[in-house]
């Protein structure tokens, strides 16, 4: 409803067929849940989703899921994510991901959840393909937030990727951006690219930033005309 609270669905079609197993049937009781091509969408994302969903009473239970979002607002994407994802990392994912919109996304999760996210891969699949438009990342509090983000986001296993087509901080413009999480438990984040800006712009971030106390402070008094 416009103007209402925020609800998983807005508005959805599609074909939903399910099934109980009793004790009376041959093998273990359980729920059988299948989609087919059902559409959704809401103030945050569109799209359409097909698969299947067991739960036998123990476990979180089986599913083979496909999805595509033809649109999504970034900010939204981890109230949308695997309940399963660690809160360490739904809350680095929420504080992170400040601005955007994503499109042609793609989902693909299949496998016992127990077993999520399928590091091993004859375990299953969790894969999450996006490409991101107008995006601002704040990947670590104190450090410069990237802005104006062109990218491709990749949620794969038990790791993450973003690779910038391009992108923006302190008005130096940036080019083959790399954000890597290899282990997505462990937190720790690998980036890497090219900046091509005023040199006073990148003196600036580092005057700004935790790396200024482990040089002493010593960019403070350097004077940085011209490209940098």
């Amino acid at each position: 409803r416009a103007g209402g609270p925020r609800t998983w669905w807005g508005a959805v079609s599609g074909r939903v067929n399910w099934e109980h197993v009793g004790p009376d049937r041959p093998g273990p009781p359980a729920l059988h849940l299948r989609l087919a091509n059902l559409a959704f969408a809401n103030p945050d994302l569109a799209g359409t989703a097909y698969g299947t969903y067991t739960h036998t009473g123990q476990g979180p239970g089986t599913i083979d899921l496909s999805a595509h979002l033809s649109r999504a607002d970034a900010k939204q994407v981890p109230r949308y994510m695997p309940l399963v994802l660690s809160e360490k990392l739904r809350k680095w994912l929420d504080n992170a991901i400040v601005e955007g919109a994503a499109s042609d996304v793609r989902l693909r999760l299949r496998g016992d959840l127990h077993d999520f996210p399928f590091i091993n891969p004859a375990k299953g699949q969790f894969q999450v393909n996006a490409k991101v438009h107008k995006g601002i990342l704040d990947y670590v509090d104190g450090w410069p937030r990237m802005e104006d983000i062109e990218a491709d986001l990749l949620f794969e296993r038990d790791r993450a990727e973003i690779v910038g087509r391009k992108a923006r901080i302190f008005g130096a413009a940036l080019s083959g951006v790399r954000v890597s999480i290899p282990h997505l438990a462990r937190g720790v984040i690998n980036v890497s690219g090219q900046a091509d800006g005023r040199a006073a712009h990148c003196l600036l971030d580092t005057r700004q930033r935790p790396v200024r106390r482990r040089i002493s402070g010593f960019p403070d008094a350097l004077p940085a005309p011209g490209p940098g």
